[in-house]
């Protein structure tokens, strides 16, 4: 039986989905779309979050400063322009 339920294909659902699989959690995705990435998170504009409407000391800042250390990481790993 699956451990973990996703919901969209999304940028989110999707690495929802990517971080529950290398956790070793048995997952499946349920998208109402033929497409990934066919709706609002998929085509978005590419700007990151900053956090900066977040308040001081709270989870949603501490995760979107996290996100961005991570992004940062990725853009310098694969050597994509930033």
């Amino acid at each position: 039986p699956h451990r973990v339920a996703v919901i969209g294909g999304g940028v989110v659902g999707l690495s929802t989905l990517r971080t529950a699989t290398l956790c070793g959690l048995r997952c499946i995705l349920l998208e109402a779309k033929a497409d990934l990435l066919d709706g609002a998170s998929g085509r978005n504009s590419g700007i990151a979050c900053t956090g900066v409407d977040a308040p001081v000391g709270s989870l949603e800042r501490a995760l979107i400063r996290d996100s961005i250390s991570s992004l940062r990481g990725h853009l310098v790993r694969y050597n994509v322009p930033h």
